[in-house]
């Protein structure tokens, strides 16, 4: 029985468990280390003073030893002798007082590197930064509630009130009850928990417990920040779940337990929502819908699902279907989120749509076959009385069509190498000297379609040892686009187009 879905799901749970009873651990060791590194940095201070002192003591002898001397010649005496003495002195108190300080502070200067290596902190003081901008945004949805509270506030001081009219002023405070407890209180605690994710979010960022994770993602994302009315410029933060609004336009959530590479594709989802949702020519094309079948929140989440898997290729599939769509749930229709039943659906008719129009003889093939067998049986698995044939093809094929268009002639954004797919799996724990040759032009998706392709292909036990030859992967590439001088993309609308 194929239980690929739930030995991945066991497999995320058991990591993201034994990662949550580490951070206390880590967390002691930091502060100890730290301790230490204030300890010997005063011990230091303490040797750097005693060394002062010997050398304002070996200077005074010095010089009285040139007064001698200067007396000395001043009779015809040689002063050799006690030059030579004064420069033993100084070469010992060099040897016995500088080489032990000196071998401190390289000590200090290691462990302040250990201390600073993990850290991925986040520019705070950019103006014009996504950091600055996602304070805005919060600072102006508490705006808007403030003022509602204040309206809320001039209603109680009505003149009804103030007359004794106190049926009137009941009313009033009913109405303001009504106002608070419903849309009101719905709004202030969604820009509470915004802003404790938003910093929460830069806090984990920055003690590296994910991984870096967050850091490539963003570069991940700049690869797609093309669109002139969708510029976006984000920032990735650790969260407990993944974004189920864009309140927070230009933040993306990336979901515990998912922070590590294999939950990196699901960012390219979020991008997805900005793109249906600010991009001219795709918000024509869901006007032109109407919602015939679909509600207008649930054609921009499948949107959405299409864009992420055309941009990212089947490591999207992998990582929606392994590690964020629940199969127990998957006919569960919500207001704003469409079922995952319906959402896997579109997301195999784009790998397939891609597939078909590859010049690469179909490179995706392979690799849909192993993910759809898995993702069926989980569905079978978790709901034997309901089939995925009810699903209504017509308009995700239509959707499907038209965005894949768009991102291949309007935007010139292609689908990842089919070398990513078919060929770098492979060679990806190969020995050094079968290593994977780059030219520099490859990307960060392509390492990532490379290393899903790998885990599902009967190596899932080797999990670790993929990411890490993944992680390797890109660091090559990264040092061969410096090598070669390859312009960076960001700031430069189209540029390293692919």
């Amino acid at each position: 029985m194929n239980t690929l879905v739930l030995s991945t799901r066991l497999n995320v749970l058991k990591k993201g468990l034994k990662q949550a009873t580490n951070i206390l651990t880590d967390l002691k060791r930091r502060r100890q280390l730290l301790d230490d590194l204030v300890s010997r940095m005063m011990g230091n201070s303490d040797s750097i003073s005693y060394l002062a002192n010997e050398a304002e003591r070996m200077l005074h002898r010095c010089v009285e030893r040139l007064r001698n001397a200067t007396d000395d010649i001043s009779v015809g005496n040689t002063p050799l002798e006690g030059l030579e003495e004064a420069e033993r002195e100084l070469e010992e108190i060099i040897t016995k007082k500088l080489g032990p300080l000196r071998t401190q502070a390289n000590s200090a200067k290691q462990d302040i590197e250990s201390l600073r290596a993990p850290l991925n902190c986040v520019a705070l003081d950019e103006a014009a930064g996504p950091v600055a901008t996602a304070q805005s945004q919060i600072r102006a949805q508490a705006n808007e509630c403030l003022k509602a509270l204040g309206q809320i506030e001039t209603d109680l001081l009505k003149p009804a009130e103030v007359q004794g009219n106190t049926t009137e002023a009941q009313k009033l405070l009913e109405q303001a009850w009504a106002e608070y407890a419903g849309g009101l209180n719905k709004r202030t605690d969604r820009v509470y928990a915004e802003y404790v994710d938003f910093l929460g979010g830069l806090a984990l960022r920055d003690t590296g417990f994910d991984q870096k994770a967050c850091q490539i993602a963003d570069e991940l994302i700049r690869k797609f920040d093309r669109f002139d009315d969708a510029r976006w410029g984000s920032l990735t933060i650790p969260a407990l779940h993944a974004a189920v609004s864009t309140e927070l336009a230009r933040i993306i959530r990336l979901g515990y337990p998912e922070w590590s590479i294999w939950a990196l594709p699901l960012t390219a989802h979020e991008f997805g929502h900005l793109v249906v949702q600010k991009c001219e020519t795709v918000k024509l094309f869901i006007d032109k819908q109407n919602g015939a079948y679909y509600s207008r929140c649930h054609l921009e989440t499948l949107l959405a699902d299409a864009f992420a898997t055309y941009t990212m290729g089947p490591a999207y599939a992998c990582a929606a279907m392994l590690l964020r769509f629940n199969p127990a749930l998957a006919f569960n229709e919500e207001v704003e989120i469409p079922p995952v039943a319906t959402r896997g659906k579109v997301i195999f008719s784009m790998l397939n749509w891609v597939d078909e129009q590859s010049a690469a003889n179909k490179p995706y093939a392979g690799i849909i076959g192993v993910i759809s067998d898995a993702w069926l049986a989980a569905l079978q698995q978790a709901n034997p009385l309901r089939v995925i044939e009810d699903i209504p093809n017509a308009v995700i094929k239509s959707a499907v069509s038209f965005l894949g268009e768009f991102l291949k002639r309007d935007i010139d954004l292609k689908p990842p190498t089919y070398e990513s797919v078919q060929v770098w799996p492979d060679l990806l724990l190969k020995p050094y000297d079968e290593k994977i040759d780059v030219y520099g032009t490859e990307e960060l998706r392509d390492v990532l379609n490379a290393a899903w392709v790998c885990r599902i292909g009967g190596k899932e036990d080797r999990e670790e040892e993929i990411a890490k030859a993944a992680l390797c992967l890109w660091d090559s590439i990264v040092s061969t686009k410096k090598r070669l001088g390859k312009p960076s993309r960001k700031g430069i609308p189209g540029a390293d187009k692919r």
